[in-house]
């Protein structure tokens, strides 16, 4: 019988997890950015959350921002390279029309002769 009160207590008292959605992480995220460094655990206790939870938030957008940062350099690295490209290639097309206006000229020049 002494199990089943036991059970039944830790039934009774189990936590349930909560979940957050996106905007409430960031709001406490941006909450912790706003106050600086140190005020992490005074926040958590605000809002009633682990201390850990809240700083692993924190790292996991510390992390998605630096990801998205690096992929907007890649982009922007490969459009300047496009452009590179497109530059390169105008400026070969401009060398061989002005190398066939100059043949032109070379065999007008000894047909003149």
């Amino acid at each position: 019988m002494a199990k089943a009160n036991t059970a039944e207590k830790a039934e009774k008292t189990k936590r349930t997890r909560r979940t957050f959605g996106e905007a409430e992480k960031r709001a406490v995220i941006r909450e912790i950015l706003e106050a600086g460094a140190g005020m992490g655990s005074s926040i958590a206790a605000k809002h009633g959350i682990a201390p850990n939870v809240i700083y692993r938030w924190k790292d996991q957008y510390e992390a998605t921002v630096k990801t998205e940062m690096e992929m907007e350099r890649a982009i922007a690295s490969d459009q300047q390279i496009k452009t590179d490209d497109q530059t390169t290639e105008s400026l070969l097309v401009q060398f061989k029309q002005l190398k066939q206006v100059l043949a032109d000229r070379l065999l007008a020049e000894r047909l003149a002769q």
